[in-house]
């Protein structure tokens, strides 16, 4: 039996309807993939901005911490006081390289900073050195927590010299992090493309 004109009309609009409903069913789950990509990016930026900003409080506190053992005088003060030098130098040194080349631990994956921010670090990089080493001299020259006054009184002007230094340059370098993070993922907006307004 032959097709009629309507049955022939009936089944081009079917296919076509079906071939539509295909096409929007593939832009859905690719809004979708996209969007989970661009929220696992940003949480990822945010971790890397708030780590950034946490490295100039953990520099000043590893200062104060150096002036304050010099102030201590009994041995539960000077455990207390040497326990919170050494511990926050391993979050600031762990944290100085996640930020440079990733981290699994500290939740950064592993990354490839701008040319601006790899220039900031490496001009950073003798203060920092600067600073960890005289930390890890201190503690490796104290014995049973006790500290010598001269090694103490050094150990203050190397961090005094060097940390306004590497404040200055962590203050560019969190500041760029910021700013290529909102560069690469721009706040929601009513003429942004229709894929990101599900995310306003």
């Amino acid at each position: 039996m032959t097709e009629s004109l309507d049955e022939k009309r009936l089944r081009k609009i079917k296919l076509i309807y079906g071939i539509a409903l295909a096409f929007i069913a593939l832009t859905l789950v690719s809004s979708s993939l996209l969007m989970q990509f661009a929220i696992k990016r940003n949480g990822g930026d945010s971790r890397v901005v708030n780590l950034s900003g946490r490295q100039r409080m953990l520099s000043q506190r590893l200062t104060k911490c150096v002036f304050a053992l010099e102030h201590m005088a009994s041995p539960e003060e000077l455990a207390r006081g040497a326990r919170e030098l050494t511990e926050s130098l391993a979050s600031w040194k762990t944290a100085h390289l996640g930020l440079q080349y990733g981290d699994a631990s500290l939740g950064l994956p592993e990354r490839e900073n701008s040319p601006q921010i790899t220039a900031l670090f490496a001009e950073m990089e003798p203060f920092h050195a600067a600073m960890v080493k005289e930390i890890e001299g201190l503690v490796k020259r104290g014995k049973g927590w006790e500290f010598d006054p001269a090694a103490l009184r050094r150990a203050a002007v190397v961090m005094l010299a060097n940390e306004s230094h590497f404040l200055a340059l962590m203050d560019k370098i969190t500041f760029l992090f910021d700013k290529e993070a909102k560069e690469r993922f721009p706040p929601c907006s009513s003429w942004k493309r229709s894929l990101w307004r599900s995310a306003c």
